[in-house]
């Protein structure tokens, strides 16, 4: 690729620089959370996560977004889990038996890696299509189910990889980490915070007390990638780094496959 080719790839797509770190230290807590050890956590914690980051970049890109069309984004046209009626401490404490057995599972780097590098594409994705693409006030939930099926197409049929090797050593370290489990997030996920709120919760009956959970969860994220001296801060910032020198053609390549694939939708389907 030519100096001018990435000169001019670089000036496309300088709105991106806003969001990346949030965007590459909030991918890589995803890829780690998927290693946690204890079924259903995970999946809240994953749903915490992208709930907040989208909801955080469509703010800053002053595009409204409701609880339906977010689920809709999240989870396309299925069915969203009922996970706060799994939470309840009995439940947590007969899936603990199994908890181990699926983090020999899911607790590889290679596995991580892809999620990562995923995670970090369509959150890019919704952020270019925030700030570049969005017509009008808010999204609806037919368009955060057609935003779910369009970038998981353009993610699926894009060709090349993102930066696996600086993936990797991230996540490699990341991991090592969370195999002690010294991180906050560990002990919200798995043994305090997150199970009193929730076992609050099943108590009051009203969503209060999950809501409070899925901001402190937040704000630990928070805190670990403000610090000079997690682990997350430092492979959040080293990523990004990487990225903001090299560019990356296949992030690219990405934007135009979702760009045409969303462009060709909505002429099928004039709104």
């Amino acid at each position: 690729m030519s100096k001018a080719v990435r000169e001019d790839i670089a000036l496309r797509r300088k709105h991106l620089d806003d969001h990346r770190p949030m965007i590459v230290g909030r991918s890589l807590a995803l890829g780690i959370v998927g290693a946690i050890p204890v079924p259903l956590v995970d999946d809240w914690l994953r749903e915490t996560l992208l709930r907040n980051t989208y909801g955080k970049l469509a703010t800053a890109r002053h595009v409204e977004i409701g609880h339906e069309a977010m689920q809709k984004l999240i989870y396309g046209r299925e069915e969203p889990p009922d996970l706060a009626q799994l939470f309840a401490s009995a439940t947590l404490l007969r899936l603990a038996a199994r908890a181990w057995a699926k983090l020999l599972v899911f607790l590889t780097v290679a596995r991580r890696v892809r999620a990562v590098a995923r995670n970090f594409t369509r959150i890019t994705l919704f952020d270019h299509y925030c700030a570049r693409m969005h017509t009008g006030i808010g999204i609806d939930p037919e368009t955060g189910a057609a935003l779910h099926e369009t970038m998981a197409r353009a993610i699926d049929e894009t060709t090349g990889e993102l930066g696996q090797r600086m993936l990797r050593r991230g996540i490699s370290a990341a991991l090592r980490v969370t195999l002690q489990a010294p991180a906050e997030v560990l002990d919200i996920a798995t043994a305090g915070t997150l199970r009193r709120l929730l076992e609050r919760r099943r108590q009051d009956g009203d969503g209060t007390m999950e809501f409070a959970a899925a901001h402190e969860v937040d704000a630990v994220i928070e805190r670990e990638l403000a610090s000079e001296s997690s682990f997350l801060g430092r492979a959040t910032r080293a990523i990004d780094l990487q990225l903001s020198v090299q560019g990356n053609p296949y992030l690219d390549a990405a934007i135009e496959n979702f760009e045409r694939m969303w462009r060709t939708r909505q002429t099928r389907s004039p709104r």
